[in-house]
């Protein structure tokens, strides 16, 4: 009988997988439209879970962070929908959003303002 994957393994495995497909970005890019994104939902399901929860885009947020991606929006902002479109780069990337005025780190949206 095959062994169950915890949800832990899960949300392991999402990280992984994002993690390829930033390294497979290796050009650096630094525009949205060509990092590596994926639906907030998607994500949600992936690590093994029907709905969203701020604990669980907490812990998903906290594993990319470990892993060295940075999100643009962060997972945990809650104007996200599970139709948000959630970017990835490498931590120390910055990601040019060209609908923000200016450049924007990958976590923090108003950087320039700061």
């Amino acid at each position: 009988m095959p062994r169950v994957v915890t949800r832990e393994e899960r949300i392991q495995r999402l990280v992984a997988k994002t993690r390829k497909r930033v390294d497979a970005n290796s050009d650096g890019s630094r525009s949205l439209s060509q990092a590596p994104d994926s639906l907030l939902g998607t994500l949600v399901r992936e690590a093994g879970y029907e709905r969203s929860s701020t604990k669980l885009l907490e812990t998903l947020e906290q594993s990319f962070l470990d892993a060295d991606i940075a999100t643009y929006p962060e997972i945990t902002d809650p104007g996200n929908s599970a139709k948000t479109r959630i970017h990835f780069s490498t931590g120390t990337s910055e990601i040019r959003d060209c609908r923000s005025r200016g450049t924007c780190s990958p976590k923090r949206r108003n950087s320039r303002d700061s």
